[in-house]
């Protein structure tokens, strides 16, 4: 089991972590937060007692957590333009921290099959692939709509689909919504060949793989830890070790809602092996990212 008494000894120990979901922002949007017109960042930043970053703020955070490098994902955005502009910081934030930050882009929350072949321009500048996307109910209930397309872009180009998944029941809170498993499900039945991360232990998606059909669905899916302090017990890393194994669990903070080393601390409080430890928190990102680059 992983205990360490001192913080800076287990950054010593385990010292290329990667953060597989992490949030940044153009600053125009951290200045200009009063006055976004967008209902999904409103819900979740017209507080301004709501966290956000920038890349600056980031790699600072990881330098003093021991992070070696940060899967930055944008938010899903209704306003197009507001969309577009931060993932265009994402990337830039990229060239700057090249050794750093790994960028994946978002499309605008009702995406059509042009704005799919816009972001696959973006695969060329390094962008890995596309997250934290919410999908529209509508579009997950047909089986030829743009969710698809995206998917079998995504299969194509050998890049991640990283999804924002809430869970069906409990506590609520800013952002979570009616993307659940069971809305997911015939979704994922239709593209088991995309390389897919569910955020957030997937709204709880991996307690399902003890049915053999959803087990098959999930074969290509990884569950990040993005909150996981505020959702779940410790129990759930081996609990969702025992469903999915511990190679799909990869370590995210949701920074800058919270530090790398609350997330670590709770993992820690789970009792994981030490075998899991190191998974979690870079192996299997590390493979991941290299099977995708």
């Amino acid at each position: 089991m992983c205990v360490f008494s001192n913080w800076n000894d287990f950054v010593c120990i385990i010292n290329n972590m990667i953060d597989f979901h992490v949030h940044v922002f153009d600053p125009f949007f951290i200045n200009n937060r009063d006055s976004i017109t967008d209902s999904f960042f409103e819900s979740m930043y017209s507080d301004p007692k709501a966290k956000m970053a920038t890349a600056d703020d980031l790699i600072a955070n990881m330098d003093e957590y021991g992070i070696e490098k940060a899967v930055v994902c944008n938010m899903t955005w209704r306003n197009d333009d507001y969309c577009n502009r931060n993932n265009y910081y994402i990337i830039n934030s990229a060239k700057e921290y090249p050794d750093r930050i790994i960028p994946l882009i978002t499309l605008p929350y009702e995406f059509t099959q042009l704005d799919v072949q816009s972001s696959a321009v973006c695969f060329n500048l390094g962008v890995m692939g596309i997250g934290e996307q919410r999908l529209p109910l509508h579009y997950l209930a047909s089986d030829n709509s743009p969710v698809d397309y995206l998917a079998s872009v995504l299969k194509d180009a050998n890049r991640i689909l990283l999804l924002h998944v809430s869970e069906p029941v409990g506590h609520q809170y800013p952002g979570k919504e009616k993307i659940t498993p069971e809305a997911l499900y015939g979704f994922l039945t239709r593209s088991v060949d995309t390389t897919k991360v569910l955020a957030h232990f997937g709204g709880g998606f991996g307690f399902y793989a003890l049915m053999k059909e959803v087990k098959q669905v999930l074969s290509n899916c990884y569950f990040d830890t993005a909150a996981t302090p505020y959702l779940y017990e410790p129990d759930i890393y081996n609990v969702m070790d025992k469903l999915v194994t511990s190679d799909r669990i990869l370590f995210g903070t949701d920074f800058p809602l919270m530090t790398p080393k609350k997330v670590l601390d709770h993992i820690g409080k789970g009792s994981v092996s030490d075998e899991d430890y190191k998974k979690i928190t870079h192996q299997n990102a590390k493979k991941l990212l290299e099977r995708i680059g």
